[in-house]
């Protein structure tokens, strides 16, 4: 009133609003680096560093970023807009409604470059849930598989209301439809043990080997050891029983290395030995090594290249609170990042070979194979020369010329190379 102030001038403007607005450009600016998934913190560094009087809080990029996602929306619901944007990037996508109401429940989704790499790489699939990626707190099922260069690549995803038997077995009929040719369907498919998906699985790929991820059982069989065993000398002995049960070549040391471990823990330790044998002996054939180095699995016996993927997809959206939307611009992110560097792993596979590639030994076969398939060649080459003997470990579980096979031989050819291995 008449001039006269009640305090004392402000000595900064930082933190007033009005003075911290983004200009037009900046609000650009940001609104690009939103779309690049830039974190926040970074974007308030970026607009700092290119105006060094910027007084633009982090609490106000929140807002322009919040603006910004709602903006593009429009009037549209989250189902609609998430249901807009697979149309406009031309994405193969099933949905799923409630019975007798057009309340969508289940969603799947697959990129046009992931189909391609499916139909040349379906022999190796693995599956798995993630949790804590939108705000309604629905799992999240990442499909992956593997391309002939040790290149993970996600097939498909799908979002599941709930994780029954049912759900899953229209999940693995919706990836089904991606092939072309449905004779071939994958030969593997490994997962953790999801009792609905093991059944879904029997049911939607009868032919099908179905591996258990080796990882989460010791992860369990350990977890389980220190609850009835202990953390002693002893129960480190009990672990290294299991892992030579585990790690059996045969079926008969199978059952010999298991008896040893039985008899040890049974005065005692009834409860862990009746576990090991009630939850996991009944899937045996699923992970020993016994039966699973009989299966051309090409090295993938866990869930590990899935969880992986889960890491890089909650890495890129930094939280559980957004929507179904956000969710699926991280995994379109991703796929696309993905599919290029996959890409240049097959560049790389012809025109840039390793010079301990470069002898006649790898003439016939040098640029026509992946320089993942040369590396396993040399190393089974390296150790018959060296140890001798052989357990065709690399023909069975790879389809590549095990030690027997290279012995005496001065060049391999393509004929010895199992076909999908190219």
């Amino acid at each position: 009133m008449e001039g006269i102030h009640n305090h004392e001038p402000a000595r900064s403007l930082l933190g007033h609003n009005f003075v911290g607005r983004l200009k037009p450009g900046e609000k650009e600016q940001v609104g690009k680096m939103t779309r690049s998934w830039v974190p926040p913190r970074k974007m308030l560094l970026t607009l700092k560093e290119n105006n060094p009087s910027n007084l633009t809080t982090i609490s106000q990029i929140y807002g322009v970023c919040k603006r910004l996602r709602k903006s593009l929306r429009g009037g549209l619901t989250e189902m609609q807009h998430l249901l807009k944007k697979l149309d406009g990037d031309k994405y193969v996508h099933f949905e799923r409604h409630e019975p007798g109401s057009e309340v969508i429940r289940d969603v799947f989704w697959a990129h046009p470059n992931a189909i391609k790499l499916f139909n040349t790489f379906p022999y190796v699939v693995i599956m798995d849930c993630t949790y804590k990626t939108n705000k309604y707190a629905i799992p999240l099922l990442e499909i992956v598989g593997l391309t002939s260069t040790d290149k993970t690549y996600s097939i498909a995803f799908c979002y599941i209301v709930n994780e029954g038997t049912d759900d899953y077995v229209w999940a693995l009929e919706c990836m089904k439809s991606l092939l072309a040719d449905q004779a071939m369907l994958p030969k593997v498919i490994v997962t953790d043990r999801d009792l609905a998906l093991l059944s879904a699985a029997k049911q939607s790929l009868p032919n099908t080997t179905h591996l258990l991820c080796l990882w989460h059982i010791n992860k369990c069989v350990l977890a389980k050891c220190k609850l009835y065993v202990g953390t002693d000398d002893f129960a480190e002995l009990v672990m290294m029983k299991w892992a030579e049960v585990v790690d059996a070549a045969t079926v008969e040391e199978f059952e010999v290395k298991w008896m040893q471990l039985f008899n040890m823990c049974k005065a005692k330790y009834s409860n862990f030995t009746s576990y090991c044998s009630t939850t996991w002996l009944v899937h045996k054939e699923k992970f020993a090594k016994a039966w699973t180095n009989h299966v051309m699995h090409f090295g993938t016996t866990t869930s590990n290249r899935a969880e992986g993927a889960h890491a890089s997809l909650k890495k890129m959206l930094r939280d559980c609170k957004g929507d179904l939307a956000t969710s699926w611009d991280a995994s379109h992110s991703l796929t696309c990042n993905r599919h290029t560097e996959i890409l240049a792993s097959f560049e790389r596979s012809i025109h840039r070979i390793d010079h301990i590639f470069m002898f006649p030994f790898y003439t016939n076969i040098r640029g026509f194979v992946s320089n993942k398939c040369l590396q396993l060649i040399d190393d089974e080459h390296i150790r018959m020369k060296s140890y001798g003997g052989c357990d065709c470990l690399l023909r069975e579980t790879h389809g590549l010329p095990c030690g027997c096979e290279l012995a005496g031989h001065r060049s391999t050819t393509l004929l010895s190379i199992n076909s999908i291995c190219y």
